[in-house]
């Protein structure tokens, strides 16, 4: 269905959408994946390809790829899985894919792709977070070195660091999320029609939406807060005694100081 070139673009997007949905609901309910070592992270790579290559030939929505990512994120083998290396080709996905839609927005100078490039980021960052706040962003290498390290997290603080600098170049292009919350606010509104007295009939006085809205301000772009918690996240792991003595790590926390000033 993906390759056929006669498939249209909705079923497409909805059958990928279909295919992501059943595999988070069968990952926390089927009790036979759980016998079989890496049998759900290969299905998930194998949805991740088939979602790769239908970006590349366009034959998805951006909409439909962000959704069906999302579902991929939410299952079992990602979250409470075993392998590490599934959460980090999750994240590293996403994070490229999120760069390829505001490159493509920037390209294309369409204001709905700017909306849609600027919710990929924003659920890009979230996803992230979420599984920072897991624990499921940890290198297993590195555990032998947590003790001078002082518990301090370098791989979400790497994250964080290549995000900010990935995401650099669009930062006058980028939406901030109240731009995006106003925008979702007057489209909603936009649903729901008002029974006029006067005429006794149902009109629709939100139809067309404002032209200028007002965000809260480019600190409020998701590629700014989403690498500012990863980082205070990091440094949240820290023991408290080498926090408050050792020099190097105010410095450490001087950075997301340093990320808003500029």
């Amino acid at each position: 269905m993906i390759i056929s070139k006669i498939t249209r673009r909705w079923v497409a997007d909805w059958s990928i959408i279909a295919i992501s949905g059943a595999f988070l609901i069968q990952s926390y309910q089927n009790p036979i994946a759980s016998e079989y070592d890496l049998f759900e992270e290969l299905i998930l790579l194998a949805i991740l390809v088939i979602v790769e290559y239908s970006r590349r030939n366009e034959r998805l929505s951006d909409i439909a790829i962000n959704m069906s990512v999302a579902c991929l994120f939410l299952s079992k083998a990602v979250l409470f899985g075993t392998s590490w290396l599934i959460p980090w080709a999750v994240v590293f996905y996403i994070l490229i894919t999120a760069y390829l839609q505001q490159q493509d927005a920037v390209n294309s100078g369409k204001q709905g792709k700017f909306v849609t490039a600027s919710l990929g980021i924003t659920l890009a960052m979230v996803l992230t977070v979420i599984l920072s706040s897991f624990e499921r962003l940890e290198i297993p290498m590195l555990d032998d070195y947590q003790d001078v390290l002082d518990g301090f997290n370098v791989s979400l603080a790497v994250v964080a660091l290549a995000v900010y600098l990935m995401m650099f170049k669009f930062r006058d292009s980028e939406l901030d999320l109240g731009y995006l919350f106003q925008l979702t606010q007057a489209k909603g509104q936009g649903l729901v029609p008002v029974f006029d007295q006067e005429s006794q009939q149902w009109i629709n006085p939100f139809r067309e939406v404002p032209e200028e809205i007002e965000g809260f301000g480019p600190l409020a772009r998701s590629s700014l807060l989403g690498p500012l918690a990863l980082i205070m996240i990091s440094v949240s792991f820290i023991d408290i005694e080498s926090l408050l003595l050792d020099v190097h790590w105010i410095g450490v926390i001087i950075i997301p100081i340093a990320i808003l000033v500029r």
